[in-house]
């Protein structure tokens, strides 16, 4: 037994922020100005009809449509999951996944409670990630009059990060979340303690790393909840579609391998790729590919792992209907 890590190094939590900040990018910091550049401008201009308070309150409506709307479609999955759940072990017994679950994934009861922990897992990293813009739609203030300029400028803003730094900011993210004991233990880790399964994902993050992600990570952090709360919904469903490492059961594995998403190896066990993982990235993006990792660390995207996944893939699922 060992003393816990917060009572025997002090430093911990302000090198984990340190971390964080320091990995922040300018479009974070433009992202608040405009953020502030627009409650200025609401406090300037009383006479012009801002609506704020109904907009706030449509924010809110579109905020938990959007929450509920995703956790509904997780709950389906949970479903469909349960209902496959021997084909899900069955595989996972034949994946490097047998080393974690050993003897654990062959009873019904070890089979609910795994799945069970994925569902709660994503879930709970959803609301985390999601807080942070529940905390702005309510503390700050909204105009409707203003809502065209600032959705355009945070849209510019968005592209210029999502294009030119956020396969690097991910890369160097990732990394010391993998090499910083404090950091997976209480950040990441929880990401990669739940079955590799479409349930537990959430913007690729744990608990409270997703916190820390749109606080002092993404520039979305600072953006109009108008653009966010949708954009958020999208990016949490495209997540769990990339995370469904056992083929056979909703969403199935088919975008994987059409994109060449290579992040399956890391959740099977392997440190690489850290970055985006893509071969061909869906937002077309030349960037966001598994080129950061061979570059930095002499990744080969044509593995053992990737080509079993999708021979996997093919015996499970057939021919791809994409």
């Amino acid at each position: 037994l060992r003393w816990p890590l917060l009572l025997t190094d002090g430093c911990v939590l302000p090198r984990m922020l340190a971390y964080k900040l320091d990995n922040a990018r300018p479009q974070l910091l433009v992202s608040a100005a405009v953020m502030c550049m627009e409650q200025a401008a609401i406090s300037a201009t009383p006479p012009w009809q801002h609506r704020l308070d109904e907009h706030r309150e449509f924010l809110k409506t579109l905020f938990f449509a959007a929450f509920w709307g995703v956790t509904m479609i997780r709950v389906g999955l949970l479903g469909a999951h349960v209902w496959h759940r021997q084909r899900v072990f069955d595989f996972l017994a034949g994946s490097p996944w047998r080393k974690v679950l050993g003897n654990n994934g062959t009873g019904v009861h070890w089979q609910l409670l795994h799945l069970s922990h994925a569902f709660v897992t994503g879930v709970l990293c959803h609301i985390l990630a999601v807080a942070p813009l529940y905390v702005l739609i309510t503390s700050m203030q909204h105009s409707a009059v203003l809502l065209p300029l600032r959705v355009a400028a945070d849209c510019a803003v968005f592209a210029w990060f999502h294009v030119y730094d956020w396969n690097d900011w991910l890369y160097r993210d990732h990394w010391v979340s993998h090499h910083d004991a404090a950091d997976f233990l209480f950040l990441h880790g929880p990401h990669h303690d739940a079955l590799p399964v479409s349930l537990m994902a959430a913007h690729d993050v744990g608990m409270l790393e997703g916190f820390l992600r749109f606080s002092v990570g993404h520039p979305e952090g600072f953006m109009s909840p108008m653009l966010t709360t949708p954009l958020r919904g999208v990016q949490v469903l495209a997540d769990m579609v990339f995370h469904q490492y056992v083929p056979g059961v909703a969403p199935y594995s088919q975008a994987i391998v059409y994109y060449g998403h290579h992040h399956a190896e890391h959740h099977f066990l392997r440190l690489h790729p850290l970055g985006s993982g893509f071969d061909r990235s869906p937002d077309g993006v030349p960037t966001n590919t598994t080129e950061i990792d061979v570059r930095l660390a002499g990744y080969n995207p044509e593995n053992k792992v990737w080509e079993w996944f999708c021979s996997e893939v093919a015996r499970l699922e057939g021919h791809s209907w994409w």
